[in-house]
């Protein structure tokens, strides 16, 4: 998980409900009311910082998880797991990944999600090493597949074969991990490159490339020839992550970024690891 940006949100009980001016936190609190129509009173929402939406950062499941729990505790509930608040938002359907993440933060792997189970389970936690540091490079003016279209593609897309997940679960358990232990920085960027390249790969079809912006595989290229080699796609995109030895090393490649060609049209964030769950203070 990271830092930057995030949601702060600050809700409190009202005489009418006020939801945010924004399309999908409306969407959601509107859900999370329909789904708990014991929670009666009145919410006034407001959103003083915002994730943008639908770039491949999981604004959507932060943002669900957040208000269902501003939503329990105004309505006196103490038992706020991930799976409740999961419930109440109907969020986390196919990764719960997002979900933990909003619980615990770190650097999570994904057990799957099991047919008997209300959410997946998380196979193993790490703390990010706190001096990495991650850029986060976003096209302007487009989004990633998300709602309809995205329950779609999943529908029609076909399996992953056996010798890709093999070779995925390799580069997790025998190098992105202990690199993450160690604190092996060039390991962890040959081994996150490689495995964001296998799954680009996979999903080229559906996205219409190894990452879903048309512009942004010649951009890592170009990157890569001057020693940036820590990159891969975030969610569906069009966002891309660079990972950082430092905060000198991500000054570094931001000036690389914002004097290349595409680059220097798009949103650059320098951003943190954030090795703890959200934060909550009730006043």
């Amino acid at each position: 998980m990271i830092k930057n940006p995030g949601f702060l949100l600050v809700a409190k009980l009202s005489n009418i409900d006020q939801a945010p001016f924004q399309e999908q936190a409306a969407g959601l609190l509107a859900r999370i009311q329909a789904n708990c129509p014991e929670w009666k009173q009145p919410t006034a929402v407001e959103l003083a910082e915002s994730i943008p939406g639908h770039v491949g950062l999981g604004s959507g499941t932060q943002l669900g998880m957040a208000l269902s729990e501003a939503m329990g505790i105004l309505h006196g509930e103490t038992e706020l797991t991930a799976q409740r608040l999961a419930s109440y938002s109907r969020r986390g359907q196919r990764s719960s990944i997002g979900l933990h993440g909003y619980m615990e933060g770190g650097f999570l792997v994904d057990a799957g999600h099991q047919q008997e189970e209300a959410i997946g389970q998380i196979a193993c936690r790490y703390d990010f090493p706190e001096d990495w540091r991650i850029l986060l490079v976003t096209p302007e003016e487009t989004t990633g597949m998300h709602g309809d279209d995205e329950t779609l593609t999943f529908a029609k897309l076909s399996s992953m074969s056996q010798a890709r997940t093999g070779e995925l679960s390799r580069l997790t358990l025998t190098e992105i991990l202990p690199s993450l232990k160690h604190s092996d920085f060039e390991s962890f960027s040959k081994a996150i490159r490689a495995y964001g390249d296998l799954v680009g790969e996979f999903f080229s079809l559906t996205q219409g490339g190894d990452y879903s912006h048309p512009e942004m595989g010649p951009f890592v290229n170009r990157l890569s020839e001057q020693g940036v080699r820590a990159i891969a796609q975030s969610s569906w995109g069009p966002t891309v992550s660079i990972f950082a030895k430092d905060e000198s090393d991500a000054d570094r490649i931001s000036s690389l970024i914002k004097s290349d060609e595409s680059g220097q049209h798009w949103t650059v964030r320098i951003t943190s690891p954030l090795n703890h769950g959200r934060a909550v203070s009730v006043e």
